[in-house]
């Protein structure tokens, strides 16, 4: 059986500038076949790059790099389409959580119950309610 991963912007960002749960992200996607994202995932890395660049934490050039090097984590995007959407508007709507998150969540289930690998605790107890693997938190 593949062993599919849904990379979510949270567990990108982690393994890219570092923190807690880090080594756990890296071996899920060491072990997993393919490693997917909704293509959300690219604006979301993108604005999570730009709010340490306004904190000084690093420079534009330096999350350009950082950008690519978690583009380059993934096998594959999963395009948005209305369906995917529709169905994180139902699951937001009735968890409370917000549509964004949802949508990697949603990709999940969709890809042959993929687990999702995140560092956001909120979101993986939103996943585990919905019957989605977590790794990462």
């Amino acid at each position: 059986m593949t062993k599919i991963i849904v990379l979510d912007s949270s567990a990108a960002m982690r393994i890219v500038v570092g923190g807690e749960g880090r080594d756990s992200i890296e071996a899920a996607i060491a072990e997993a076949d393919e490693v997917i994202a909704p293509t959300l995932i690219t604006a979301e890395i993108g604005n999570a790059l730009w709010k340490y660049v306004r904190a000084g934490a690093f420079d534009a050039q330096s999350a350009v790099s950082k950008l690519t090097l978690a583009l380059n984590l993934l096998d594959r995007q999963q395009p948005l389409t209305e369906s995917i959407t529709a169905e994180a508007i139902k699951e937001a709507t009735r968890c409370g959580h917000p549509v964004y998150d949802l949508l990697y969540v949603v990709t999940a289930r969709r890809n042959a119950a993929a687990a999702l690998a995140t560092a956001d605790k909120r979101l993986a107890q939103v996943a585990n309610r919905l019957h989605v693997e977590t790794v990462g938190v």
